[in-house]
């Protein structure tokens, strides 16, 4: 696994962002933000996943990126506009 964007806190959701590379597949992952502004590196997950939805899986970095930037810059609603396949509000 190769980190592509290290860890980027997003406030507004709670959360920390990263990329990783995991073979030929890059992955928006994501950990909790403590209410201190602490996170445990070892607790990132892929969004989504769960029944009936789709992962934060791209086959190309400009594809995560762009998810990530999204994630960055719009707001829940908008997100679940979006990505109705991965956002869960």
């Amino acid at each position: 696994m190769d980190i592509i964007v290290k860890d980027k806190i997003v406030e507004k959701f709670g959360i920390v962002l990263r990329i990783v590379k995991n073979n030929d597949v890059y992955v928006v992952e994501n950990a909790a933000l403590n209410k201190d502004g602490t996170y445990d590196k070892n607790d990132f997950l892929t969004f989504g996943g769960s029944v009936g939805y789709s992962t934060s899986e791209f086959h190309t970095e400009e594809k995560a990126k762009g998810f990530f930037d999204d994630v960055v810059s719009l707001d829940s609603k908008q997100m679940l506009k979006k990505y109705p396949d991965i956002w869960v509000e």
